[in-house]
């Protein structure tokens, strides 16, 4: 009879820019938001005819997205980007203030610019991803992709550990795309949006596992902030996704913060196996 070591690991995995890089379908799903809740002569003339959003839009969005932390934030920049007389189109226009002060200052002041609130923009947000997946579910899953050329989702194939995902992404998306990945994640083990914040999800994950160790890998360095501030999960292990939607900065702070380790998708493959 042979004797089987037991695994006292737990992963626990962001979703987008971890497992999954949604930046193209998050992007066009803010493009049809738009076409679809605000009126056609506030919309700029080169989108006023189009239904689908146009490259040049999804590079520009990809370059915004290492500030995004929920879908509907998404909505915030395609406005600014489509809509007659915003800053994006302005002289004054800088990328590089919006994203330092997004979470202080540019993303209040946007939202204090609807004319509805954030819980209407997120649902707003997934009822177009729910009508796109409806009419053509072909196209919504094939404009993900799953970091293929990196290794990342044969590594998570591969993962015989208990594995969770813990995302601001609403739930129902993110396991129709583990589905369509062929990742073995049942929908338990999904966090999505309002299932509360990280640290407390993976605090329970702590207390329900209490002979394992937790690794965490999330591609937000103020998602691993927090959590290295939570004296509760001094004994999670950090990882800050190098291949995520994060930039140099944000890779330098990682590095600089003795409880993150900067990993690599090599790193990650020799962890999560």
């Amino acid at each position: 009879k042979t004797y089987k070591m037991p695994n006292n690991k737990v992963i626990a995995l962001d979703f987008d820019g971890v497992l999954c890089d949604s930046a193209n379908e998050s992007s066009n799903a803010a493009f049809k938001c738009v076409k679809k809740f605000v009126p056609n002569e506030e919309i700029l003339e080169e989108y006023a005819h189009l239904t689908d959003a146009p490259d040049q839009f999804k590079e520009q969005m990809r370059r915004f997205r290492p500030i995004i932390e929920t879908g509907y934030e998404n909505i915030l920049l395609a406005k600014m980007m489509m809509l007659k007389g915003q800053c994006f189109h302005s002289k004054d226009f800088d990328f590089d203030y919006i994203c330092e002060n997004w979470n202080d200052e540019v993303k209040i002041k946007l939202l204090d610019a609807q004319r509805v609130d954030k819980d209407e923009l997120i649902e707003q947000f997934g009822s177009v991803r729910d009508e796109w997946m409806n009419s053509d579910s072909d196209s919504w899953l094939n404009a993900n992709s799953f970091y293929e050329g990196l290794g990342i989702n044969e590594a998570v194939k591969m993962c015989q550990s208990d594995l969770y995902i813990i995302t601001t992404k609403q739930s129902r998306f993110a396991s129709a795309l583990i589905k369509h990945a062929g990742f073995k994640i049942p929908d338990d083990h999904v966090y999505g949006l309002g299932s509360g914040p990280k640290k407390d999800i993976l605090f329970d994950l702590k207390l329900r596992n209490p002979k394992s160790t937790i690794h965490f890998v999330e591609d937000r360095i103020e998602t691993l902030e927090s959590v290295s501030n939570d004296s509760r999960l001094d004994d999670v292990k950090l990882y800050l996704a190098s291949w995520g939607y994060n930039t140099q900065e944000q890779r330098k702070i990682g590095r600089s913060n003795s409880r993150i380790e900067l990993t690599s998708p090599e790193r990650f493959k020799e962890m999560i196996i």
